[in-house]
């Protein structure tokens, strides 16, 4: 059986990285929602922990959660930080136009890892899949072994 890997496109709707991780985490469940989910997952994150602190975010708290709360703002590295440790998983996000992997987690020792690709603009999960099957996608392999690169 060969695999492949498949780039699997979500909604270039501001949240695609929301929806990129829920593609990727939760598979099974993916609905046109799963992006606010996330992004939900992510504000309540922020405004339950307190070691998160206004430098990490680049403004005070409070002013990042109500950005974070409008569906028009996207997120990036900040989110992929955040994601990692709530889900305990790496997560490597590769810049298609540099060719640049940042890999976000890899120093917690997580045993599982995902892949989104970014193209400066644009989140989307990637995958693997058996050759020939794109359009099957339940058959999308998501998470990995940290060292399977």
């Amino acid at each position: 059986m060969d695999l492949k890997p498949i780039q699997r496109f979500v909604n270039a709707d501001n949240s695609c990285l929301f929806s990129s991780i829920a593609y990727l985490i939760d598979r099974d469940n993916f609905s046109e929602s799963s992006g606010l989910i996330f992004r939900i997952a992510i504000v309540d994150y922020i405004k339950d922990n307190n070691n998160i602190k206004d430098d990490f975010l680049g403004m005070k708290k409070d002013e990042y959660i109500n950005k974070m709360e409008n569906p028009d703002c996207w997120g990036g590295a900040i989110e992929l930080k955040l994601f990692s440790d709530i889900l305990e998983v790496e997560i490597a996000s590769i810049d298609i136009q540099s060719g640049r992997v940042d890999i976000f987690g890899e120093t917690k020792n997580y045993t599982r890892r995902i892949y989104v690709l970014y193209n400066g603009i644009h989140y989307d999960p990637l995958v693997m899949n058996v050759e020939g099957k794109e359009e099957d996608f339940d058959s999308d392999i998501t998470f990995f072994e940290p060292e399977d690169y």
